[in-house]
């Protein structure tokens, strides 16, 4: 067991510990240690999770900012879609895009299945008429030739609401405790593609280039009404490190017994847990308003591009 804190200079904690001494069978304050919540990133380290670590300093180190519900779906106040380079060259903070790696990502199973998925389904109905669209916005036109889509040169800022067409949503409260559930746990992969257009035979097409993937992901501490939000929020955490699923399950029903009176001060399971404490998006919130920092941000990985083997032409409505 343990307290958690915001800073030094609080007094008020999370969570109050009691427990049954076995001796005087009666309710006393225990003494417990404090885990401070700006130290979670050190316990990231401890356990060599160093993009989870990277990607929460910077949440603590940035001014206050609460994403809105639009936001997380990737418009502004006005609804359009935003653009993640204006948005970061005014506000720095809220798009970090040199950090996650799409090599790093392509080695967690969760990604690199939903990769080859997305690699060879990519061309969808709906994925054609959003291509068809991009093309439209881009200045094409029917029986226009030699237009050029986007560029092998672009971001991932740049390609996602330029050339993106496609998406798969990866990521499960199922996943193994690993580096990427510490520091994305779900996102968006998604694909743009580059290219140009023909017209041939009375048809309007397009021909792929390049087909760029990369990660779209929000960094917040959103209270959402999941399982995973209401039962388990983010973890049990010590200062150096997170309880795996089973021992979190194991901490959680003995945290239970506790409320009900019926684990005692000398339970094995108090010592195997002493300095865990359960942690919230809640807390991050508070943390944020005490200090005036903690800033939500957009994450986005580099660009894997990939050349297709035998290109096929995407046809294009006349209209």
């Amino acid at each position: 067991m343990a307290e958690l804190r915001f800073d030094p200079s609080c007094t008020s904690t999370s969570q109050q510990c009691l427990a049954h001494l076995a001796s005087e069978r009666s309710y006393t304050n225990i003494n417990v240690p404090v885990l401070y919540l700006n130290q979670i990133p050190g316990a990231m380290d401890n356990m060599n999770w160093p993009i989870s670590a990277q990607l929460m300093r910077h949440w603590f180190d940035s001014p206050a900012w609460s994403m809105s519900d639009n936001e997380r779906k990737g418009e502004d106040a006005s609804g359009k879609d935003i653009d993640y380079t204006d948005l970061k060259r005014q506000y720095p903070h809220r798009v970090v895009d040199n950090v996650v790696k799409m090599d790093w990502l392509r080695g967690f199973d969760q990604v690199k299945s939903e990769y080859s998925k997305l690699l060879l389904d990519w061309s969808t109905p709906k994925s054609r008429a959003v291509l068809h669209n991009r093309l439209k916005k881009s200045g094409w036109y029917p029986k226009k030739e030699g237009h050029q889509l986007g560029s092998s040169n672009m971001s991932a800022l740049q390609l996602d609401n330029t050339c993106q067409i496609n998406y798969k949503e990866v990521g499960s409260p199922t996943n193994t405790f690993n580096d990427y559930f510490g520091a994305i746990f779900k996102a968006s992969l998604k694909i743009a593609v580059v290219g140009f257009t023909t017209y041939n035979g009375g048809k309007n097409l397009f021909h792929v280039t390049k087909a760029g993937f990369y990660l779209r992901d929000t960094y917040d501490f959103n209270i959402g009404d999941g399982f995973v939000d209401r039962h388990l929020g983010l973890g049990v955490w010590s200062k150096n490190r997170l309880l795996n699923k089973d021992e979190t399950a194991e901490f959680l029903v003995w945290k239970g017994k506790i409320r009900t009176g019926n684990a005692w001060l000398d339970d094995k399971l108090f010592k195997k847990y002493y300095g865990f404490v359960q942690v919230w998006n809640e807390d991050f919130k508070k943390w944020s308003s005490k200090h005036g920092k903690g800033g939500d941000f957009f994450v986005f990985s580099d660009v894997k591009w990939e050349t297709p083997g035998t290109p096929i032409p995407v046809e294009l409505p006349d209209l």
